[in-house]
């Protein structure tokens, strides 16, 4: 492919070839993924796929191979990982969110809670 000078139908099979190995469904073995290069054969039924529920098959197959294994070595496709490092990611982020929340809420409520007894004490001050 990175000596593949010219546009065409080779170029589409080989590109769809390797984003699927590599992000979606490779292959331990490093070879080429048999399912995906039957189905592009004719390359106008390739928009038809379930792309989508290839992709979700995948992701469940590679959680469930990686709980059996949790501290081997990685060998699955990239998108797994990206799925995985993005939840962490996104799950601390929401938490941290939420404590500013509670935090801001918190300081919010202290202000306010000051603002009324001041108020309160200058009633008093002014009543006397």
């Amino acid at each position: 492919m990175k000596n593949q000078r010219q546009r065409g139908d080779m170029f589409k099979r080989n590109f769809i070839l390797y984003v699927v190995t590599t992000l979606v469904k490779g292959q331990q073995t490093m070879k080429v993924n048999y399912i995906v290069l039957k189905s592009l054969v004719n390359l106008k039924e390739v928009k038809n796929l379930n792309w989508c529920g290839f992709t979700l098959d995948s992701l469940i197959s590679c959680m469930e191979k990686w709980k059996k294994q949790p501290k081997g070595a990685y060998r699955d496709p990239i998108l797994f990982l990206m799925v995985m490092v993005f939840t962490y990611i996104f799950t601390k982020l929401v938490f941290i969110l939420i404590l500013l929340f509670v935090e801001v809420y918190a300081l919010m409520t202290c202000f306010f809670l000051l603002m009324f007894y001041y108020s309160c004490a200058m009633l008093i001050v002014s009543c006397e």
